[in-house]
């Protein structure tokens, strides 16, 4: 993707990362062709402390791809 880079992984991370993608059924995913180009995500969670001005989301937000957040909570 344009404008993002990302770090090369040790071994231990890239374990990790199979392990983890093998986990959440991936192999399906390609199998079917789907690589997540154009897949919209919706997370409902605890919450993302500073995802809005953490650096390891820049990425998200200078394209946009935080498209809405929501605090059940405080109700805004």
């Amino acid at each position: 993707e344009p404008g993002v880079s990302f770090k090369k992984l040790n071994s231990d991370q890239r374990k990790l990362l199979d392990y983890q993608t093998k986990r959440m059924g991936a192999d399906a995913f390609r199998s079917l062709g789907i690589d997540g180009k154009g897949v919209r995500i919706a997370i409902f969670d605890a919450g993302f402390p500073g995802v809005m001005n953490h650096q390891a989301f820049e990425h998200f937000k200078g394209d946009q791809k935080i498209i809405k957040t929501y605090d059940f909570v405080k109700g805004e």
